[in-house]
């Protein structure tokens, strides 16, 4: 069944000539088959813009996803009205804005945490590098001290 148009219905058995034909539709089936539990993208409840009642609607129509939202033809656009409240052109668009808006938080997060693993493996090689040079100062010291301590000192000679 296509999101949005429940007039078109094709019933037929699945073969695997159409799995592998068709894998992404597959997948979708496999999805509402399931009673929702791995859905593959962001679920209507988790999306703001709209309320559980919408959700609802927009269920009855097939379409499970924000994604499936985003990515709807203009006819499936038809089908689905004004059940989001606005025009439905409008309703793609925010639903890609929200795509968009969720993939840039994202990828901020994913940056994010490889700066801050970047800055505490600067603070382990400082810390690092700091022991290694008070070491080296220990030694040198040491080294300093024993040259001084062997090295005989020329008595003053005073002149008159």
């Amino acid at each position: 069944m296509i999101p949005g148009d429940n007039l078109t219905e094709i019933d037929t058995y699945a073969q695997e000539s159409h799995k592998q034909r068709f894998p992404r539709q597959w997948a979708h089936y496999q999805n509402q088959v399931s009673n929702h539990q791995d859905i593959i993208g962001t679920p209507l409840e988790q999306w703001p813009q709209i309320t559980r009642s919408q959700a609802e609607e927009l269920r009855g129509l097939k379409f499970h996803t924000v994604e499936a939202i985003a990515d709807c033809s203009d006819q499936q656009l038809q089908r689905i009205g004004m059940v989001a409240g606005m025009s439905p052109h409008n309703f793609r668009l925010k639903a890609k804005a929200f795509l968009n808006l969720a993939t840039d938080s994202a990828e901020v997060a994913h940056r994010e945490a490889e700066l801050q693993a970047l800055r505490e493996e600067n603070a382990k090689i400082t810390a690092e590098t700091d022991a290694k040079l008070s070491k080296m100062q220990e030694q040198m010291e040491a080294l300093l001290a024993a040259v001084a301590e062997k090295k005989p000192r020329k008595p003053k000679v005073v002149e008159a």
